[in-house]
């Protein structure tokens, strides 16, 4: 984490030496990330539960939302996003309630280089190649209340996963401010999700379970230029 740091503050300082424009920039993201090996996992724990009772999955993973914040000095971007996505067990009947929640969350810390496609009059086209790294955290959230007896448990699972990403962004100038839409495919190599040192998560086939945050990512947002 700290070297990642390092380069960033080096690609901060020896830019600016030369820096022509500078510009921050807001969006709203929707991402169609894959998660199969933990969609996998959520089916192998419904699987097991269904055996006891007959628990149904309310969510699993769907399509993730976030934003990301980012600057951009000549032709490098530095960003941070937020993603947060889950899956959902239940059960009810008369004598009670169960419920396991899995909330997954990933805070990404990126560079990108941002070559220029196209640009006349107000429109511009860039294609961003980016490289990044993600601090994902799973929670495990377990409730049940049965004949009025409530049992809660929690496991926080962590992992750091490192990924590579190629996309397109429009821009649409108008007065001061910049409109921004980004279209891109990010390959994650997930790290394993730890528990603590020596415990990581495990699928029934003793399978390493990871966040697999690979897939497409799309984003609305604005721009600001800010100095030239």
């Amino acid at each position: 984490m700290k070297k990642y740091i390092l380069f960033i503050a080096i690609i901060f300082s020896s830019n600016s030496i030369f820096s022509q424009t500078v510009s921050f920039f807001a969006e709203y993201n929707y991402n169609s990330y894959s998660h199969e090996s933990l969609k996998q996992f959520n089916r192998e724990f419904l699987n097991d539960l269904t055996e006891i009772v007959p628990a149904q999955t309310v969510d699993e993973y769907p399509a993730s939302q976030g934003f990301t914040l980012g600057v951009l000095i000549n032709n490098i971007t530095v960003y941070y996003s937020r993603m947060s996505t889950g899956a959902k067990v239940s059960y009810s009947d008369y004598s009670g309630v169960a419920n396991v929640t899995q909330h997954l969350g990933g805070n990404l810390i990126g560079v990108s280089y941002n070559f220029e496609a196209y640009k006349r009059g107000n429109h511009e086209i860039k294609i961003p190649l980016k490289s990044g790294i993600t601090f994902s955290n799973l929670d495990v959230e377990s409730y049940s209340e049965v004949h009025g007896k409530i049992d809660k448990d929690s496991y926080k699972f962590k992992s750091i996963d490192l990924g590579l990403g190629v996309g397109v962004i429009y821009e649409y100038s108008i007065s001061f401010f910049k409109l921004r839409a980004s279209l891109g495919y990010d390959l994650v190599f997930g790290g394993k999700l730890k528990l603590n040192d020596k415990n990581h998560l495990v699928n029934d086939r003793n399978q390493i379970v990871r966040t697999e945050w690979s897939g497409f990512r799309t984003g609305l947002g604005i721009v600001l230029p800010v100095g030239n």
